[in-house]
């Protein structure tokens, strides 16, 4: 199972929720925005729009992990990815990688950086949509994946391009994206009487 295609599979995977998220988004904003609205989710044409939204965020994100990425084959960033694996976790990991080296011997690859650069705008399309529906929930409804989900996301793929370290945010990305839904139910249990 270590190949890059089984790692963009996951990273695809992964992705799904967060699309999800903005369709939940969406039902919230109209329960208390437009309510007469509701009733599009259990219209066939709506459900099947609304279904299309995950599957071509799936695809879109498979494709940039396995299609815009590196990884295959011999490379010095997947070795030295590989050699920090290994001290952090006692892991030998050689295969699966999906390597975002955007200079290498002061060279420039624009490719990775193009991948870089639809990551950046499906991240920020996605925050600018929960944030439109929540003008004014915005604490409620986009502050905790702002914190949990996008801010890590965000610095983890960018803050290398401009050879800048990681600090803490690598090791601690996946327990803050982890820790979303949890804080996201009790922010909307505390903060939203209206949904309550």
């Amino acid at each position: 199972f270590l190949n890059q295609n089984i790692t963009g599979l996951y990273a695809a995977c992964f992705s799904l929720p967060f699309a999800l998220m903005n369709i939940h988004f969406l039902y919230r904003f109209w329960a208390i925005r437009y309510p007469h609205l509701i009733n599009l989710f259990s219209k066939k044409k709506f459900i099947t729009l609304i279904t299309m939204y995950p599957v071509i965020e799936f695809i879109i994100w498979f494709f940039l992990m396995t299609k815009g990425t590196e990884g295959d084959g011999p490379s010095v960033e997947k070795d030295l990815a590989t050699a920090e694996v290994l001290k952090r976790y006692g892991v030998d990991m050689s295969e699966g990688w999906i390597v975002l080296s955007y200079w290498e011997n002061n060279e420039f690859h624009l490719k990775l950086f193009l991948t870089l650069m639809s990551i950046d705008t499906i991240l920020v399309v996605s925050l600018l949509v929960a944030t439109g529906q929540y003008a004014t929930h915005f604490i409620s409804n986009t502050f905790v994946p702002f914190v949990f989900v996008y801010t890590p996301y965000f610095f983890v793929f960018n803050l290398p391009f401009f050879h800048l370290p990681g600090y803490f945010i690598d090791d601690f990305c996946c327990t803050f994206v982890s820790s979303f839904p949890a804080w996201d139910a009790i922010i909307m249990i505390l903060l939203m009487k209206d949904y309550r």
